[in-house]
């Protein structure tokens, strides 16, 4: 595989961030992984579960003194991964999905108020999927859009 970040600050307080990743992985030799009854499997080729082949990232930050003792801060960041699957044998497989975040706010040194958001567009995706014993699918649910205020003191 391979990993690209570029990071730029194209003029005072902005921040552009990218990031690539390519990641070619697969068993290259799995030949008793256990199948129905007291057979065996070879998987030898199929994509490691959980890892997808693209993966992109991007990513904007401000910040803006408004005084001597506040600043206004913003951030947004989109990612994007591939299809994937969640089993070895590569039978249950996740859709390539994206997600978008945003948070902006007011701070000083030792606090902060801000807004923010997860998965703006309420993308609909499964953080793991599996079977049980009777081959009925269990998946697991991504977040959804989630809304919030943060205050943050430090001490």
């Amino acid at each position: 595989g391979v990993e690209l970040t570029l990071a730029r600050r194209p003029a005072p307080g902005l921040d552009l961030i990218f990031g690539y990743a390519y990641t070619d992985s697969e068993f290259t030799d799995f030949a008793d992984y256990p199948g129905p009854g007291s057979t065996m499997l070879d998987l030898s080729g199929r994509a490691l579960p959980f890892v997808s082949r693209h993966s992109l990232s991007a990513a904007l930050a401000y910040v803006r003194p408004l005084n001597e003792a506040i600043r206004f801060v913003f951030r947004t960041d989109v990612s994007y991964r591939s299809h994937f699957y969640f089993d070895p044998r590569n039978t249950l497989r996740q859709p390539g999905y994206g997600l978008w975040n945003m948070r902006v706010g007011i701070e000083g040194d030792r606090w902060g108020l801000y807004a923010w958001g997860k998965n703006l567009t309420d993308t609909r995706y499964r953080t793991s999927a599996s079977t049980d014993a009777t081959a009925t699918a269990l998946a697991t649910a991504g977040d959804p859009r989630t809304l919030g205020l943060e205050v943050l003191l430090r001490f």
